[in-house]
């Protein structure tokens, strides 16, 4: 592995995100680390994502894309670039800036090769702006009961902005989310990684519409369950 970090951000309709996430990146990195990757993995966007990046691409080094042959979800799409990924830690970072450039450097300055770092939107310090009650309040029970049922010492285990080292072999068998990241959870807490959380703000995106809906959430999440009693 010749890079330190290769950050992972899945890709569909994101064109008016893609140079902000890039300067986000460059801004939070700046005195972290020069040895990084920026690996795009579009899922067929049909506007100008792929453009946006191809044209930042011949300006910047640190950028990779992937196309993906077939939108089989977020959780195929960041298996592909963690399938790509050179570097010997793996960032999961939405493409919409959930978060600013203090809480993202915080949450890469913990990194470490036996945990998984996580930007927990349910900590006692963390705030979500901008979601309804009722989509917070069912997130927040989710993640209570998979965490209970699993041990897993964590209050936000189905959040997708994590960073961990790239030195296990995860193989995923739910390609959705939030089933992706809960199977994730749930294998590190059987390697025995640790688990550290760091409190965040968490903001509605600006541009761009959400891939997830209750539907979708909901049979990902029977899905995970599913496939948990699933022998290999």
């Amino acid at each position: 592995m010749n890079k330190e970090i290769s950050i992972l951000i899945p890709t569909i309709n994101e064109e008016k995100n893609i140079l902000k996430i890039i300067k986000l990146i460059k801004q939070t990195l700046k005195k972290i680390t020069n040895k990084y990757e920026i690996i795009f993995i579009d899922d067929s966007s049909t506007d100008d994502t792929v453009k946006n990046i191809s044209l930042l691409k011949k300006k910047n080094k640190h950028i990779i894309l992937i196309n993906s042959s077939k939108r089989l979800g977020l959780g195929n799409a960041l298996t592909l670039g963690i399938n790509k990924a050179k570097g010997k830690y793996i960032l999961f970072l939405d493409c919409d800036c959930p978060v600013g450039t203090i809480q993202l450097r915080k949450i890469i300055k913990l990194r470490t090769e036996n945990s998984i770092v996580i930007g927990s939107r349910y900590l006692k310090n963390s705030r979500v702006l901008g979601f309804g009650k009722t989509k917070i309040l069912l997130s927040k029970i989710l993640n209570n009961i998979i965490s209970y049922l699993y041990k897993i010492p964590a209050k936000d285990i189905t959040h997708s902005l994590r960073i961990f080292c790239n030195n296990l072999k995860f193989t995923s068998r739910v390609l959705t989310h939030p089933g992706y990241f809960l199977e994730m959870s749930v294998f590190f807490k059987r390697e025995k990684k640790i688990f550290i959380e760091v409190p965040i703000i968490y903001k509605k995106r600006k541009y761009g519409k959400t891939k997830n809906n209750l539907t979708r959430l909901l049979a990902s999440t029977i899905n995970f369950f599913i496939k948990m009693h699933i022998k290999k």
